[in-house]
This record gives structure tokens, sequence and C-alpha cells, in this order.
């Protein structure tokens, strides 16, 4: 707090001493994912994040939620959860005050529908039936939670389903189509600017 050769009055601070083996980091969660992220803990999990310098960049650090605050952020609409690092273990130790990117690990969620939410129109999807050669079917669905550009369907689909990805403005319920390619879930993810959701064998 004061530069070589500097005079001090009696009194005045002279530096500052932390101690970095275990760093607690703020993170700002918006209200869907402090509810999942709150239900976790209620169950007695403590939620796994992994910390990285950039945004698309591998992590450099790990820690665990240990607490969240009692009430939200009015400005940001979001609410902080803190999280414990331990640096006693990394090359490189995480410093306070240092920016970072979080990724906390979820609930899973098992034989999850996942499709991108541009397919949606209306509240239907257009279901494609019947082999290479087939006849388009629209259906409604119900739709879970949203990562990025893909949603989560929860009634209306099932696992084994190939919905029309392309051509939806001009696609109608009945009409004959052919299958030009296919493209799965992981194929969708693999092209998500950040990974937010990981495929389990």
């Amino acid at each position: 707090m004061v530069e070589k050769g500097q005079f001090v009055r009696a009194g005045e601070p002279l530096m500052r001493l932390t101690d970095v083996s275990r760093v607690e980091i703020p993170v700002s969660l918006g209200m869907d994912d402090f509810l999942q992220l709150k239900q976790l803990m209620a169950e007695g999990v403590r939620p796994r994040v992994h910390l990285a310098p950039g945004e698309t960049e591998p992590a450099m650090w790990s820690g665990f939620v240990t607490r969240t605050a009692p009430e939200a952020d009015v400005g940001s609409r979001t609410v902080p959860a803190f999280v414990d690092v331990d640096n006693s273990d990394s090359e490189t130790p995480l410093l306070p005050g240092s920016f970072v990117y979080s990724r906390i690990e979820g609930g899973v969620q098992s034989n999850a529908i996942l499709i991108p939410r541009e397919t949606i129109i209306s509240g239907h999807v257009y279901v494609a039936r019947n082999g290479d050669s087939t006849t388009v079917e629209q259906r409604k669905i119900k739709t879970g939670r949203r990562v990025q550009s893909l949603v989560t369907v929860t009634e209306g689909l099932e696992p084994s389903e190939k919905i029309v990805l392309t051509n939806l403005d001009i696609v109608e319920h009945g009409q004959r189509v052919t299958i030009q390619s296919e493209r799965t879930a992981a194929d969708e993810l693999a092209e998500l600017r950040t990974q937010k959701i990981e495929l389990l064998p």
C-alpha cells in the first residue's frame, strides 16, 4: 500500500497479507440455475465447479459450491453462489480478485430428448416417419430447460423419432419428404460456442 522510500504516518496500513491456499469465488447465477443448484444442495450434493481463465478455454482450477446468498441482486436479477477453491494442488494458484469463467456441474437427466429451439414453430415440430422417403407429421410438444440454442422436450416425442430441421417455412403436415442427411444431439452440442451439456454414456 506504500512505495519504497515513502514517508508514512503512525497507524497507516503498509500492506495486506492474503492466504491463497484457499480462495472463495463469487459466481452470479440466473434464477433457473439457482433453483436447480439449491435443489441439489438440499439433497446433500456439493456441486463441483470448473474454473477457466477464458470462456472457451479448458479449466485450470476446480472447487465446490459451499453456499449461496440469502437474497438476489435486484439490479442484475442474479443470485450469488460462492465457490471454495483449494489451491494446494494447483500448479498455478487462483489469486483472489481474478476474473474467471465457471462451469457448475448440474443434475443428470435420464433419457432426455434434446432438439434445436429453431425447429419449434408455435409449440409444434415436424416429425419424419417411415424411413428415407417419408411423410411429415406435425406434432405438439412440451419443452423443458433451455440451453443456448437447444431445448429439452418433456412430452410429445420419443427418443427414436426424427424431426425436420430445415425448410420449415415450406413443410406441411402430411407432406412427403426425402431425408438427405441426419444430425444427432452430439452434432448439435459440438457446434455450441461453450459446452454446457455433456452426453453421458
